[in-house]
């Protein structure tokens, strides 16, 4: 079995100072794995030029893609590493209002995404977007209130449900805590964090379950 992802060698540097450096690891569907560092130590670093929000210095992020197969990320153009955010990739922000659209209701916060990837048919987007909500413990009826009157709870609650509305192979998490009630059981985790707290996650989708 060919790992999911693949990160070789990735060193972050912040002109003299080390966000981090040479790190290797390969992820498998279904795998869990842990990552663990004090508060400043790199994790956040890591996952974002994970993510390519950072461009590393060096190394590469192999993401094994659906069409092409093993892709180095950061070589990508900037509209290949967009289609797979709305594919295949995810990224939860660390305080869940920085990843919705405050003045849009949490249906079209959803629908938006399902739209980006071929969705059309108004009545199929609205199903699928209370579906998911049910699945993340919030009233179908609160499908048209804007996320700005979420209680903080339902907003981390939200965000997995504007995620995991789209099929995705594997998400980056930062701040786990909140969603640790919200039992999705098609993923695998990755934990990123410190000693008394979980800041920063990486999931693994199995294309088997």
């Amino acid at each position: 079995m060919n790992p999911l992802l693949s990160v070789k060698g990735l060193t972050k540097r912040y002109g003299a100072f080390v966000g981090c450096a040479d790190i290797s690891f390969d992820l498998y569907p279904g795998e869990v794995m842990g990552i663990v560092g004090e508060s400043g130590s790199g994790k956040s670093t890591l996952l974002n030029c994970m993510a390519g929000h950072l461009t590393p210095d060096e190394g590469q992020v192999v993401f094994d893609t659906r069409a092409d197969g093993p892709r180095d990320t950061i070589t990508m153009s900037e509209p290949e590493r967009r289609m797979l955010g709305r594919t295949d990739w995810a990224y939860v922000h660390q305080h869940a209002r920085d990843g919705l659209r405050m003045g849009v209701s949490a249906g079209g916060n959803v629908g938006e995404r399902l739209m980006a990837v071929g969705a059309r048919h108004y009545g199929q987007i609205r199903e699928k977007t209370t579906d998911w909500l049910g699945r993340v413990e919030i009233d179908a009826s609160r499908v048209d209130d804007r996320p700005t009157t979420f209680s903080a709870g339902c907003s981390n609650a939200y965000r997995l449900h504007a995620i995991w509305s789209r099929a995705h192979a594997w998400c980056l998490w930062m701040n786990l805590q909140a969603g640790l009630m919200f039992p999705f059981k098609r993923v695998s985790w990755i934990y990123c964090g410190g000693l008394y707290a979980i800041w920063a996650c990486l999931l693994s989708l199995s294309p088997t379950t």
